[in-house]
């Protein structure tokens, strides 16, 4: 099993708590998906239309957007 990054400290630096926060996040994602066979994160559960793959794909895009829409700000700050 997949073990889990440690919680954030929250009282830590700005980046120190975001990469904290990433480690988490992306850790518990790995935990899920971790084990299961291509049918299995094909699978729909519950009333949502997403499985496994979809929800690490969205995970991915999100992560990508978010960090291109800040380097672009930061760029544009500086």
């Amino acid at each position: 099993m997949t073990e889990l990054a440690p919680l954030p400290t929250v009282r830590s630096a700005e980046r120190q708590t975001l990469e904290e926060f990433l480690d988490y996040f992306r850790s518990v994602l790995l935990r899920k998906a971790d084990g299961l066979d291509e049918t299995q994160v094909r699978q729909q559960v519950g009333a949502s239309s997403i499985d496994m793959l979809g929800l690490i794909r969205h995970m991915a895009l999100v992560e990508q957007s978010w960090f291109s829409q800040a380097s672009v700000s930061y760029t544009h700050l500086t």
